[in-house]
């Protein structure tokens, strides 16, 4: 399989007109004929780094690296999230009906008091919830200790490396340990091991769908929950709505600097699609129809099979 490289014309100014070709390893700027102005986030990011102090600015290989970022962080995720809410209230008529219908008595010329309108809120909240555009995410550990102990609530069963059965075998001289050979396999662990370079898995999805925090219909989708939620979600250290949905990064709070930095723009793009959609569409699903979700960088809807064909 071959790849070309994905050329965009980009007018930096009001004479001569660039072409970027954004493949790394081929990265050449040539001047094209003048047409007119183009004014979306990639050539607002271009000429604003054109217009910066050479040490300040970005080199081409790190611009390139942000202009992927616009396209998969701020393009696929919201459209994943918009899918997967348009897909969980196909399946939810009833509550697709009282969505349209307070979409329909909102004054939706006014854009606050579309993003206030509080069923709309509930619903994109539950929709994020359950069908989180990237389910899960990895950090390294960097700590300012070169390692550390993380406690867990609750211990986990860890199986016991070879070494450390041997170890416990020449210790009782050869006889069974008390729970027997199978018990002697495993051990409980009360905290996690981290050292420099260590990669940590941030599980998003389990964490929004976890039975113990969000009650036993926790896979159902049901905007009426974010109306009294269980005391256990506000245990949930998000971002948004007691989420892990656009994580909460690591500074301390519910803002920290590895969290998500479009968020609001993205709730604001996703209620605004919902709007202008659900106030004269209708959305419905065949029942025998079966969609399975698949992740590459996001999670994207898969038709696995129908019966009615």
């Amino acid at each position: 399989m071959h790849a070309k490289p994905f050329t965009q014309e980009m007018n930096l100014d009001s004479t001569p007109q660039l072409r970027v070709t954004s493949c790394p390893s081929l990265v050449r700027i040539t001047p094209l004929p003048f047409i007119p102005l183009l004014n979306d986030d990639v050539v607002l990011l271009v000429r604003a780094n054109a217009a910066t102090s050479p040490s300040q600015a970005l080199t081409r290989p790190e611009m390139l690296s942000q202009i992927s970022t616009f396209i998969a962080a701020g393009h696929e995720t919201t459209a994943s999230a918009l899918t997967w809410t348009l897909y969980a209230l196909a399946r939810a008529p009833a509550a697709q009906s009282r969505l349209r219908a307070a979409i329909r008595a909102c004054d939706t010329e006014d854009f606050q008091a579309v993003l206030d309108l509080p069923l709309l809120e509930h619903t994109v909240r539950e929709a994020l919830r359950l069908h989180a555009p990237v389910g899960s995410t990895m950090r390294i550990y960097a700590g300012a200790a070169p390692e550390c102990f993380v406690p867990l609530q609750h211990p986990v069963r860890v199986r016991v490396s070879t070494w450390r059965r041997l170890s416990r075998w020449f210790r009782h001289r050869g006889r069974p340990s008390i729970g027997g050979e199978e018990d002697s396999r495993w051990d409980l662990q009360s905290s996690i091991h981290l050292r420099h370079g260590d990669i940590i898995t941030i599980p998003i999805q389990s964490v929004n769908r976890a039975p113990d925090i969000w009650g036993p219909d926790a896979r159902a989708f049901r905007p009426e929950r974010w109306a009294a939620l269980p005391p256990a979600v506000r245990t949930v250290p998000g971002l948004y709505a007691h989420t892990l949905t656009f994580l909460n990064g690591n500074g301390g709070g519910a803002g920290g600097n590895r969290s998500c930095i479009g968020y609001r723009f993205a709730i604001a793009e996703i209620k605004v699609f919902l709007v202008c959609l659900l106030r004269d569409l209708e959305f419905s699903i065949d029942d025998d129809v079966v969609i399975q979700k698949r992740a590459k960088c996001v999670s994207s809807p898969f038709l696995l099979s129908s019966l009615a064909r």
